[in-house]
């Protein structure tokens, strides 16, 4: 092929690229950095409870990591609170957070070991990961400590419909 037949079909190319890159205003995309929290961080001297209630707010308004710093910092004046750390596993199970919610369950049913809400979350955190056995055996936990909890049972039987079809 001759030289100007190569440049001629280089031009035809490039001017053709061109003209389908040209997109409309609609179609064009702006980019932005995130928005600036909304929310202020946790104050040094609040209470542990009016931290944990804030935090409950912002969870319910679906603002899950700052729900997590209020929790977090009730968690630094109250260690070991069982009931702050299912809060904060169930917000990391919120965001599909599986390893750190599966921790932060844990972490509550070590520090008590009768907290049914723990091991029945605990379950939801296996039965997401598809592990049916490991979430039966949870719910079963949850259970001996509360049986009259009926959505306890009620996803002990679907997760048992499962492991049995596996």
């Amino acid at each position: 092929m001759s030289c100007r037949k190569t440049c001629l079909l280089l031009a035809v190319v490039v001017f053709s690229t061109a003209a389908f890159a040209q997109v409309s205003h609609s179609e064009q995309v702006q980019i932005a950095p995130p928005l600036i929290r909304g929310v202020d961080p946790p104050a040094a001297d609040a209470s542990a409870e009016a931290l944990e209630l804030q935090g409950d707010r912002l969870r319910a308004d679906k603002l899950y990591l700052d729900a997590l710093d209020y929790y977090h910092a009730a968690l630094a004046k109250k260690p070991n609170d069982s009931h702050l750390l299912n809060k904060i596993g169930i917000t990391d199970l919120m965001m599909q957070r599986y390893k750190d919610a599966r921790k932060a369950f844990e972490h509550a049913i070590k520090a008590d070991h009768e907290f049914a809400d723990a091991y029945n979350n605990l379950g939801v955190v296996f039965y997401e990961g598809k592990k049916y056995g490991a979430a039966v055996k949870e719910y079963e936990k949850a259970i001996s400590e509360r049986s009259q909890f009926r959505i306890i049972l009620q996803q002990h039987g679907s997760c048992a419909v499962f492991q049995k079809r596996l």
